[in-house]
């Protein structure tokens, strides 16, 4: 599995796909478009979508690491750490790259 450094990768759309139960992030890194497609979503929280949104990191916890809620839905926790604008939390089952 290919490791990724998400270090100032600037987050440029946020789309959310109701019937597939999808989140998009969208990120430019080093000149290459990437999609962040979180599936089987229990939920999200956000601070603003600001001009310039760039990634300090993104963490991964597992299920066996978070609330209740999650170990029963084998969930992760997905963090966005922002080094400038948006930044935040994902709740999901799955996250690929696309």
């Amino acid at each position: 599995m290919k490791k990724f450094d998400y270090h100032d990768a600037s987050i440029f759309k946020i789309e959310h796909r109701v019937k597939e139960n999808t989140l998009i992030i969208g990120i430019l890194q080093d000149a290459n478009t990437i999609d962040l497609i979180f599936e089987d979503i229990i939920g999200w929280d956000f601070s603003a979508f600001a001009y310039q949104n760039f990634l300090l990191d993104l963490k991964t916890y597992a299920h066996n690491d978070v609330p209740q809620v999650m170990r029963l839905k084998k969930a992760f926790l997905f963090e966005l750490n922002p080094a400038s604008g948006m930044g935040g939390y994902i709740i999901a089952q799955i996250m690929r790259h696309g």
